[in-house]
């Protein structure tokens, strides 16, 4: 191919590309996650988690608060059959079978399938809402993205956000892609088998935080007629959390709702869990056909870069103070009419006035609406796990993380999920 019709290709190649997002995206600034390209909409909260990149839009129509949310997932090894894969991410990343739902297939170019399913999704605790869910198949590989839209002032934002989705690798090879952890089968290991935790295990079992650099795609070159022939990673400083279990199980994405359902979790995500050995000061991590080796030093956890330490177990601890999600009216103002702030007593009760939706629906993405209504009941906290009790008889679980405070009764600041930090007011 000649250089000149090498540029007309690109440019025509460009030119679809912009046709097909539409002019409101084409404006907008191109955003890559994994092995996929978008536009993200404007004016939403981005955030990050382990496996994904997730954007949300909060608001309130009358005395109701809704959030709507789009996730786009890691990829994974796919299993060679797109049907196969799209059943699977959606039982193990949605975890909702629904009635009455559409579905449409549709092959997109250089052997990626795509596969959607959009369905009316209700909740027992709050207002219906509109799931989209779409994943992304071929050359070894599979990623999925979900939009659940709550109000109908985001569905414009959704569309134009599943138009824009582009796969940035034409020719990916499984394994191909740093950072995405393989997908594994559901892990039941035990103490001392093989695979599982080896003597002198004990001293890692708990939660560990530490800081160290992610890498993240941060340009492509393309080769005309082949495809994105490179990939651009770039690093930036974050916090990774690593959670050890005394059967000899391990997780990088510790469950914001705590520890103490941790087997239930496991076997509905496995894709995140995997096992440990140790020993004498040296161990490894394995997730599938993927080993990562670490290593104590000095009381610290030495992993993929991070320095992690290790969060003390707060079993029993009771708290007396009042703590606010958020202090700035500003940011609050667009969800909530009033500072979300939730009060401890040293008795064990607490009274919740917006924190807990604030943490699981503006800053999480909780899967119910439990917390829309505010109220008081009792806490309890065990095994890196706070149990709200209210009055009337509802039930909510956060992780809890001990901050390192000396006086842990009356601390500055609470860590309630794996990144939300409440302060003392």
């Amino acid at each position: 191919m000649t250089r000149r019709r090498r540029v007309v290709h690109v440019v025509r190649a460009a030119l679809a590309m912009l046709a097909a997002i539409g002019p409101r995206a084409a404006a907008a600034q191109v955003t890559t996650f994994d092995i996929l390209s978008f536009v993200a909409p404007a004016g939403w909260a981005r955030s990050e988690r382990a496996g994904l990149v997730m954007w949300q839009r909060t608001g309130q129509t009358g005395n109701e608060l809704w959030t709507s949310s789009l996730a786009v997932f890691e990829s994974r090894p796919s299993s060679g059959n797109p049907g196969a894969d799209f059943e699977s991410d959606w039982l193990d990343l949605l975890k909702y079978r629904a009635g009455r739902e559409t579905a449409e297939s549709q092959d997109i170019r250089n052997g990626w399938t795509r596969l959607s399913r959009t369905t009316r999704a209700q909740q027992p605790d709050g207002p219906d809402y509109d799931l989209s869910f779409v994943t992304y198949s071929g050359h070894g590989r599979v990623t999925s993205v979900r939009a659940n839209i709550a109000a109908s002032a985001c569905t414009a934002d959704v569309k134009a956000f599943l138009a824009s989705i582009k796969s940035i690798v034409a020719a990916v090879v499984a394994g191909a892609v740093p950072g995405a952890l393989p997908a594994v089968s559901p892990v039941v290991p035990s103490a001392g088998a093989s695979g599982g935790a080896t003597a002198g295990a004990t001293a890692l079992v708990g939660v560990w935080r530490g800081l160290g650099l992610s890498r993240n795609v941060s340009g492509i070159t393309n080769t005309a007629g082949t495809g994105y022939s490179s990939i651009t990673w770039s690093s930036k400083l974050g916090a990774k959390h690593v959670a050890f279990f005394d059967d000899g199980s391990v997780t990088l994405a510790v469950p914001d709702n705590g520890l103490l359902d941790y087997r239930e979790r496991r076997q509905r995500e496995p894709t995140f869990w995997g096992t440990y050995t140790y020993a004498e000061g040296k161990g490894t991590l394995r997730f599938g056909a993927s080993v990562t080796p670490f290593e104590i030093r000095n009381g610290s956890l030495l992993l993929d870069g991070y320095d992690l330490s290790r969060i003390a177990p707060s079993g029993g601890l009771r708290i007396q103070g009042t703590f606010s999600a958020e202090r700035n009216p500003e940011r609050y103002g667009a969800s909530v009419k009033e500072e979300p702030t939730i009060a401890f007593g040293g008795d064990g009760t607490f009274s919740d006035h917006g924190a807990m939706y604030w943490l699981r629906h503006v800053r999480g993405s909780a899967p119910d609406n439990q917390d829309a209504t505010f109220g008081s009941g009792t806490y309890e906290i065990q095994n890196y796990t706070v149990t709200f009790t209210y009055n009337d008889e509802r039930k909510i679980r956060l992780l809890y993380l001990d901050t390192g405070e000396s006086n842990q009764a009356a601390p500055t600041q609470l860590r309630l999920g794996t990144f939300q930090l409440l302060d003392r007011k």
